[in-house]
């Protein structure tokens, strides 16, 4: 992947900096009229050889190549990045909803312990007052019995 994309930087490099000799123009230095001292009167039309030709056709063909590779691996990026994105998403939501069912949980857990605290006040009220009661009737009961005793 990385030598790959090396050599269609490489590709694109040559294919920029190719100068002037690439366009087929050379004034009578050599420097495509671009040197010092030269002017358009210098400069000559000196067409590409076939050899140059294919060359340039071929080159031109591989970096479009390489361009359209480039943006399938760019796309292919912007997808994953996509996917990421949305994985995550999906894990805080699942996060979300796993901390709202423990809290749930955790509710029905204190609303369950809170009615059994309240049962058991209930029912040990209830213990008292049947104790209590029960004391009250056998006081009765052993004063009732007392005075028939006495009365006898």
């Amino acid at each position: 992947m990385l030598v790959r994309w090396l050599s269609m930087s490489m590709l694109l490099l040559a294919l920029s900096s190719a100068g002037p000799d690439a366009r087929g123009y050379t004034d009578q230095f050599g420097t495509g009229g671009e040197g010092k001292g030269a002017g358009p009167q210098l400069a000559q039309y000196n067409p590409p050889s076939d050899d140059q030709y294919y060359e340039r056709q071929r080159l031109q063909e591989e970096k479009a190549k390489l361009e359209q590779e480039r943006a399938k691996l760019e796309a292919e990026k912007a997808r994953i990045a996509q996917e990421k994105a949305r994985m995550g998403a999906t894990k805080k939501a699942a996060s979300k909803r796993e901390m709202a069912q423990k809290a749930k949980m955790q509710g029905a857990i204190y609303k369950r312990d809170r009615q059994r605290r309240a049962m058991s006040a209930v029912k040990s009220a209830a213990e008292r007052a049947a104790g209590e009661l029960s004391s009250l009737l056998g006081e009765r009961k052993t004063r009732h019995k007392k005075r028939k005793r006495s009365s006898d």
